[in-house]
């Protein structure tokens, strides 16, 4: 039975969680299921445009993390702050579209975990994010022209 779609929600930063590191299966048939799942609680349900978010966000998890969940990046200029229960700073890339946690809690979509290891928790900030900051249009028709990361030959930060 679909989940009904959920508006974004944000929450506190305070408010993520940092258990689950390593709970989720990896690779890329994992990855497309959490997709298909997050895009499911956003409220994408057209075939055409959920094809679109799919296939540019699979290219972000493959530039990002190589469709690893436990996915942590220790030594960009975001991993800065406390350490976290899941051994990482604060403010590190986590998961495979390696979101950190500040843009987590600002693009939470409500109805799904606090955990910023959820991988669907995880993409539909990832998602909220990208329609917000760079007006990626909600059936993802232009996802590529403004996300760099969401191309296939580019590798550059979002």
């Amino acid at each position: 039975m679909p989940v009904p779609a959920a508006a974004p929600r944000g929450i506190q930063l305070r408010e993520v969680a940092f258990d689950g590191r390593g709970a989720w299966p990896d690779g890329p048939d994992a990855v497309r299921g959490y997709l298909e799942e997050a895009l499911t609680r956003i409220g994408i349900t057209e075939a055409p445009a959920r094809g679109r978010w799919i296939e540019g966000m699979m290219t972000i998890a493959d530039h990002e993390a190589q469709f690893h969940s436990n996915a942590i990046n220790l030594s960009d200029s975001n991993a800065y702050g406390p350490p976290q229960l899941d051994g990482g700073p604060l403010h590190a890339t986590r998961g495979p579209w390696q979101v950190m946690p500040d843009t987590f809690a600002a693009f939470h979509q409500a109805g799904t975990s606090n955990s910023a290891w959820d991988p669907v928790a995880a993409a539909c900030a990832s998602i909220n994010y990208q329609m917000s900051r760079y007006g990626v249009s909600r059936d993802g028709s232009n996802q590529r022209m403004l996300v760099g990361q969401a191309n296939p030959g580019t590798r550059q930060g979002y």
